[in-house]
């Protein structure tokens, strides 16, 4: 089987895209710079590694190495700044390898097979942290494991995420494992990508004899002065997919991977580190046969080529052995190294390595290799089939070319690859064609102009109606947008470098061009997707400073004055708590987010400025909010909508009360989505607790307020009747009344209403504090449902979980106690009574595995001390959340209907099952789970959504589904109603 590349992105000193790095191979460019001992210092290092007698002052640093768009991947600004830039780096190239070429992913099945090297960036700008904590804030955004899967969350692919370590030999290695994933259909489309950033940022390095490191600082692969080479910097991205699928899509090919394999030398070499010859004839011949080609037809030879005494000759040997003249062969084969170019990426060097292999068969030319002249001695070049080019050597009938990478430890690699298959021109002849370039910003706009002027400039053949259908394909983005319709490349080459001007000569970036007669626009029929640079993002500065530049900086896990707090996983389970002892991205209320650490500006905190309290805490609270979301944040900023995570509140409240000491009710948090309105809530808590005063003595911590009053409008608000009265989201009246889970807040249902905010959707408030039966709740709810007039036969009822069985009784008390039958009860993955009941409710079992996730969670927060539990207020953190779980939890293990209800039930249920281990821990019978139709004389209807019990309301994805479907099933449940209405 074969697979077509057909999409790629890089990064790299000098090169931005794939065809700047054409550019920069075909004209023999290097990238190693001399770092003056002023830069060297400022970056980290110390007077005694820059003044070692074996210290090499040269690197080849990645410019923007630090810079991110973190509003484009959803990152709020502490996670941007936390998350490793190698990291960040693969999120950008993969972007803008997909929009390369207009990639439809819609309806695709994708996988990430992705590599970085180790992560260096924390060093010297974060401190250790505990060694009893789980540092999740670093971990996390730094930690190589997670990168394949950070890919897969922020683009939302749903095939396998797999990050690949094998050294050196990394990236070929994950394009392998990408190809085997492609052939056996676990995905339709493979992204396969590789990052190496050493941090920081430029500087020199120690020679050691015999390494791998150059000490003259240069990298020349295969010549007679080769003695090592220099740490290279960046990154690339390839998409995959099986060749005949992408035919049948019309997707851009810009090369084909023929065959491929990898294997490792074993114990037949010298020493762990040492290659072999015999392991890298192995893979040589295997990938050979895979592509069923001989070695004969092979013209251009991308190999590892370190530069180094030892690999070369080892390597070259394998080669005369693998690729001996059969006889056939007609002209050498060209030898290469992307590493004079650019040095050794690490992780990423493969990676480097295909790219210019693929730019090599596209561009039917074989790039000169800079600094060879003369071969190494031990390298017999001139008696065997291989040759090294110094200039620029054409060669148009290249149709087979290979790529090696040999990782330290003996992990071998071998590619070969094919020229993609001639495309037929477009269809379309003539006329005027609308051509629409969009960007995320205005300066963005205007260079991504400039680039791709120049790009259709010195491709002539490109035709107007592949530009336009390429553009229409990619991401749409509504902050800059400039539109032209025209008739010739030249002419548009034209506008693009001309630009619209308006009366003032600023840039007009929205004009649309229309033709006299008033007909149509052009269009872009007829056309087929071609690879076109990819437009920039707005990518900014985010890195965190060195300690030596900061000395207030504090470790990510710091208990007193860190701006810091790394984000914990607990949930709303059914009964409330995530047994599983692994991470699960939840937060400690059960509520939307991940596992992301809330930090601020990284400087340890200062006390709040001399003011009233209410200012105090207001002005407290939206400044680290601002620290934690970035720039731009306002009072009407939404917190949630803008990416912030119910932990990172928690935190941010905790530095509130840790500055200016007051106990925190944050049940009258509940629905408050807005920063302005969280802010005046928690300033009339504190002023509420100092008795209306302006000033809080110093050292004063106090109750919190009882009453929820001052309770601002919000996207939550206040409706209502009742013992709590009702909070209401959306529009218009209640379509449905929804019970919180075993975490007590209603978040979950505002990020529903995020979604769907046509729907009225009104929700109960959880008991403070808890404690009571789920009859006793249910009882409290019918009485707050009383007040508000809203009991009926059309009243629908729901919950998320826990607070599904609390709408089920609810609905049974209203038939017992009302006689009235409910209209319908929709829950979200609610396990039915029968299930629970395998761990006693007052179980030690049952409070170990509460307390040891809630623990696990709260170590996090700021001013939390494992040895006391306890904040600096005085009020147990442990406690607060440990109280309302444990007693809805144990609520819902005693919990037996006394008897059926009328009313369908419709169960939106989690398509990933719970775990074997987490449904013991919490006593749950997994095969009882959706049997509700036991409990109801209505029908029950059962709806898979994506995603497990946890982030069907954490991953922003499974919530934009299941808000869909809840509101398409909410609407037909209505939609009776109003037939109903009409006929009577």
């Amino acid at each position: 089987m074969k697979f077509a590349i057909i999409g790629a992105a890089i990064k790299v000193p000098g090169a931005t895209d794939i065809d700047l790095f054409r550019t920069e191979l075909d004209r023999g460019a290097t990238h190693f710079e001399s770092v003056s001992r002023e830069r060297a210092l400022a970056s980290g290092l110390t007077a005694q590694d820059v003044g070692h007698a074996n210290y090499v002052a040269v690197a080849s640093p990645l410019a923007g190495a630090e810079e991110f768009d973190r509003e484009f991947f959803r990152m709020s600004a502490a996670e941007a700044r936390w998350t490793d830039p190698q990291q960040r780096l693969l999120l950008t190239l993969t972007h803008q390898a997909l929009e390369s070429g207009g990639i439809a992913t819609r309806d695709a099945r994708i996988g990430s097979y992705v590599t970085v090297s180790e992560s260096s960036y924390l060093r010297g700008r974060a401190e250790p942290g505990s060694t009893a904590r789980v540092d999740y804030q670093s971990l996390i955004g730094n930690d190589r494991d997670f990168a394949a899967a950070r890919l897969a969350y922020r683009f939302g692919f749903t095939g396998p995420a797999l990050t690949i370590q094998s050294a050196c030999s990394s990236s070929l290695v994950a394009l392998h494992q990408a190809c085997a994933g492609l052939a056996f259909g676990d995905a339709d489309i493979a992204v396969v990508g590789a990052a190496s950033l050493s941090f920081p940022q430029p500087h020199g390095y120690i020679a050691e004899t015999g390494g791998i490191m150059s000490p003259t600082g240069s990298s020349r692969p295969f010549d007679a002065e080769s003695d090592g080479t220099v740490r290279g910097s960046g990154g690339g991205v390839v998409m995959l997919r099986r060749l005949e699928d992408a035919l049948a899509q019309g997707d851009p090919i810009l090369a084909v991977v023929a065959g491929s394999a990898i294997n490792n030398d074993g114990a037949q070499r010298m020493a762990f580190s040492a290659p072999a010859v015999s392991g890298q004839v192995d893979v040589l011949t295997a990938a050979l046969r895979r592509a069923r080609i001989s070695p004969d037809e092979i013209g251009y030879l991308e190999a590892h080529g370190t530069g180094t005494q030892l690999g070369d000759p080892i390597e070259f040997r394998a080669l005369t052995r693998a690729y001996a003249d059969t006889g056939g062969r007609t002209t050498r084969c060209h030898l290469g190294s992307a590493k004079a170019n650019l040095g050794h990426l690490d992780a990423a060097a493969g990676m480097i390595g295909l790219l210019k292999t693929i730019l090599t068969l596209d561009s039917g030319r074989i790039f000169p290799q800079p600094g060879y002249r003369t071969p190494n001695p031990a390298i017999p070049l001139d008696d065997s089939i291989f040759t090294i080019a110094t200039a620029p050597v054409p060669s148009p009938d290249l149709q087979y070319a290979a790529v090696s990478s040999f990782g330290m430890g003996g992990t071998n690699a071998h590619v070969i690859l094919e020229r993609a298959p001639r495309r037929a021109p477009s269809s379309a002849t003539g006329g005027e064609v609308r051509i629409t370039l969009s960007a995320r910003s205005t300066a963005a706009l205007r260079t991504y102009r400039d680039r791709l002027a120049a790009y259709l400039h010195d491709h002539p053949g490109a035709d107007p109606i592949d530009i336009a259908a390429t553009l229409a394909a990619r991401t749409a983005h509504p902050e800059a947008i400039w539109v032209a319709d025209v008739r010739s490349l030249a002419e548009l080459v034209d506008r693009l470098r001309a630009g619209e001007t308006t009366a003032d000569g600023t840039d007009e970036l929205a004009v649309r061009h229309t033709r006299a007669d008033g007909d149509k626009p052009g269009s872009y029929e007829g056309g087929q997707r071609i690879w076109l640079p990819p437009a920039p993002l707005a990518e900014t500065f985010h890195g965190l400073p060195l300690l030596r530049d900061d000395p207030t900086r504090v470790s990510p896990t710091s208990e007193h004055g860190s701006d810091t707090s790394a984000g914990a996983d607990a949930a709303a389970a059914p009964g409330g708590v995530d047994g599983s002892g692994t991470s699960s991205r939840t937060d400690i209320e059960g509520v939307p987010g991940s596992a992301r650490a809330a930090t601020a500006s990284g400087r340890a905190a200062s006390p709040a400025a001399p003011g009233g309290v209410e200012a105090d805490v207001r002005e407290l609270f939206l400044r680290l909010a601002g620290d934690e979301l970035g720039a731009g944040v306002d009072e009407g900023t939404d917190f949630f909508a803008a990416g912030g995570e119910s932990i990172a509140l928690v935190a941010i409240v905790g530095k509130v009360t840790d500055r200016i000491p007051f106990a925190v009710d944050f049940a009258a948090l509940d629905g408050i989505t807005t920063v302005g309105d969280l802010g005046r809530v928690l300033a009339a808590q504190a002023m509420a607790a100092v008795g209306g005063r302006d000033r809080l003595p110093a050292g004063q911590a106090t109750a919190a307020p009882g009453s929820r009053d001052g309770l601002p409008a919000g996207q939550a608000t206040a409706a209502p009747g009742g013992r709590n009265g009702l909070l209401a989201f959306g529009s218009g009246e209640p379509m449905i009344h929804l019970f919180p889970p075993a975490g007590g807040t209603n978040y979950c249902y505002a990020a529903l209403s995020r979604v769907v905010p046509e729907l009225g959707l009104a929700a109960f408030r959880a008991p403070h504090p808890a404690g009571g039966s789920i009859e006793e709740i249910a009882a409290a709810c019918v009485d707050d449902l009383r007040a508000a007039g809203a009991i009926g036969d059309r009243l629908v009822l729901g919950g998320y979980s826990f607070g599904g069985n609390v709408a089920f009784e609810i609905a049974r008390q209203l038939e017992q106690t009302e006689r009235v039958s409910v209209r319908h009860v929709i829950m979200f993955d609610s396990f039915a009574p029968d299930a629970f009941g395998g761990v006693r409710a007052d179980s030690d079992q049952l409070v170990t595995e509460v307390e040891r996730r809630l623990r696990t969670a709260a170590s996090a927060l700021p001013g939390y001390r494992a040895a006391a539990d306890t904040d600096r207020s005085g009020a147990t953190v442990l406690d607060s959340f440990r109280d309302v779980w444990l007693a809805n939890t144990r609520a819902l293990e005693r919990y037996r209907p006394a008897g059926r209800i009328g009313a369908p039930i419709t169960v939106l249920r989690a398509r990933t099952p719970l775990s074997a281990p987490r449904a013991r821990a919490l006593g749950i019978d997994v095969g009882a789970t959706m049997s509700w139709q036991r409990h109801t004389r209505g029908a029950v209807r059962i709806i898979d959504v994506p995603g497990d019990h946890y982030t069907l309301f954490t991953d922003p994805a499974h919530v934009s589904v299941a808000a869909k479907v809840f509101a398409r099933t909410l609407r037909s449940v209505r939609s009776v109603d109003r037939e109903e209405a009409t006929a009577s």
